[in-house]
């Protein structure tokens, strides 16, 4: 059951990334602090002075800050990727039948990133 909802939170992260890619405007996020939310404007976080003529930001010596702290898109892809890893390794079976078992994490994955994309994320103004 916890792989289920690691694979499902998976699901919401991805359908995270993909309304702030793609319906941006029309998204409960238009409403957030676009410096972290708004891919048209976040994905220069990462650089100094949000300008990628001066390089990546460092967390010491040259080591790079993590671009999954800088915006929600890297962030979500983060999370969901380590969801999907601890899904894996909690994994127990859940039906005793491996296809089966696949067919309901697809199936539950799909359906959360269904319900966040096209209802629970969009903006109802």
């Amino acid at each position: 059951m916890i792989s289920l909802i690691l694979v499902m939170l998976a699901g919401i992260c991805n359908s995270i990334m993909d309304i702030t890619s793609f319906k941006y405007y029309r998204s409960i996020f238009s409403k957030c602090d676009p410096n972290f939310w708004n891919p048209e404007v976040s994905w220069k976080n990462k650089y100094i002075d949000c300008d990628p003529t001066k390089g990546r930001k460092k967390l010491f010596w040259k080591i790079n800050y993590p671009v999954q702290l800088t915006d929600s898109w890297h962030f979500c892809k983060t999370l969901g990727i380590f969801s999907y890893i601890f899904a894996i390794v909690l994994f127990n079976s859940l039906t005793d039948n491996l296809l089966l078992d696949v067919l309901i994490l697809g199936t539950g994955r799909n359906l959360a990133f269904s319900l966040f994309y096209n209802v629970i994320l969009l903006s109802k103004t």
